[in-house]
């Protein structure tokens, strides 16, 4: 099953890779906000996902949308997955502010208590 709504992962480390690797293969529509560096290794050498399960998903580069420009990531996106470090709650959530569509949905799912109310009291 597809779907037409777009996803954006804000945060592509271990846990973005993995949930937009995860929903890539799945079908969906994935972009990831990285590092430069992250950037060039994927576009090189595309994106492995594995799980203790035994799950492997091997995606090309043309396969996932990578960018280190926030606008170029979160306009258009239907759904924003947070996976940043709790430190950068904060910077992440005024970037959403500034680039996204006010109607997208914004999910966190970082570690820590208090991630949720910052990304609210900034959106």
């Amino acid at each position: 099953m597809t779907s037409s709504k777009s996803i954006s992962v804000a945060g592509a480390g271990s846990i973005g890779c993995f949930v937009g690797g995860m929903l890539r293969a799945g079908g969906h529509p994935v972009s990831l906000l990285a590092r430069p560096r992250l950037i060039e290794d994927i576009a090189r050498h595309g994106l492995k996902v594995t799980s203790f399960e035994g799950i492997e998903h091997r995606l090309t580069p043309a396969e996932i949308k990578l960018s280190d420009d926030p606008a170029a990531i979160f306009a258009g996106a239907d759904i924003i997955l947070v996976t940043v470090k709790s430190d950068d709650t904060a910077e992440i959530a005024d970037l959403i502010a500034r680039h996204a569509a006010k109607n997208a949905v914004i999910v966190s799912l970082q570690n820590g208590t208090g991630n949720v109310s910052v990304l609210r009291d900034a959106l």
